[in-house]
């Protein structure tokens, strides 16, 4: 059995993953506030992304297919467990390419290859912290009525160009499939930080998703994480105002 369809084997209902998003992370490590928020994403084959998964940790895939994520967003209101907002270092715009995982748990998540950020201190406290993968870009968000344009500029140690380009639309339709269950209900992150892999739960009210078309997109960032060739056409676009998000306590995976 491959790693995706053993993935897939456990997948649960649109209406199991809703209940399971009402779960409290018990005392929040971090509080933050996500608007502007921004999904996009490609399908591939779950045999593609393998290589991207740490120790314990598969490819999830729904029907067959895996995605690869691209989601810029505005971050806002970062606070320290139940404590107060951060001045200046708490608000800054990011943006992630991500895969979906599932751990040996049975718990669903998401894989960061990469996140832009735009707050020097803030990648640097991640990376500590976390082991995530984040990078230290240039991040600008314009909007004007339901028009949003990104910007994102940044290099590799390497000197390679990471950037997006990117302009949509928000369209007035709702945007509650499975495939956008699968695809933004997940209820946690895997990350592989000083020889362990662990997981790091989240909790965040429903996502108020609407569809969203685009215009135009230019971007580098899959192909310096190693996806290559995901430029066009974007199969799934969904665009939420903002949600309200808490972090709980990581546990160890192996």
């Amino acid at each position: 059995m491959t790693a995706g369809s053993s993935a897939n084997a456990t997948w649960r209902s649109a209406e199991e993953l809703t209940a399971e998003a009402a779960r409290p992370v018990g005392r929040p490590i971090l509080h933050q506030q996500w608007t502007d928020v921004m999904f996009l994403h490609w399908p591939v084959r779950p045999g593609v992304l393998e290589a991207f998964m740490p120790p314990g940790v598969r490819v999830d895939s729904y029907e067959g297919w895996s995605y690869v994520g691209l989601v810029p967003f505005a971050m806002r209101d970062l606070g320290i467990g139940k404590g107060p907002v951060l001045p200046w270092v708490g608000s800054f715009g990011e943006c992630n390419i991500r895969l979906y995982t599932v751990d040996r748990q049975g718990r669903r998540g998401v894989l960061f290859l990469t996140l832009e950020c735009s707050r020097l201190l803030s990648c640097m406290t991640a990376r500590v912290a976390f082991g995530l993968p984040y990078r230290w870009s240039r991040v600008d968000h314009a909007a004007s009525g339901n028009r949003h344009e990104w910007r994102i500029q940044g290099l590799t140690r390497a000197g390679r160009c990471r950037q997006l380009r990117l302009a949509t639309s928000v369209t007035g339709t709702h945007a509650r499939d499975d495939i956008d269950h699968f695809l933004t209900d997940r209820w946690g992150l895997h990350t592989r930080h000083a020889g362990r892999t662990w997981y790091l739960p989240t909790e965040h009210d429903r996502w108020p998703l609407r569809r969203m078309h685009v215009e135009f997109i230019r971007q580098t960032l899959t192909d310096v994480c190693g996806l290559s060739g995901l430029s066009n056409p974007v199969v799934h676009a969904a665009w939420a105002s903002h949600v309200q998000v808490r972090f709980g306590s990581p546990s160890l995976v192996c």
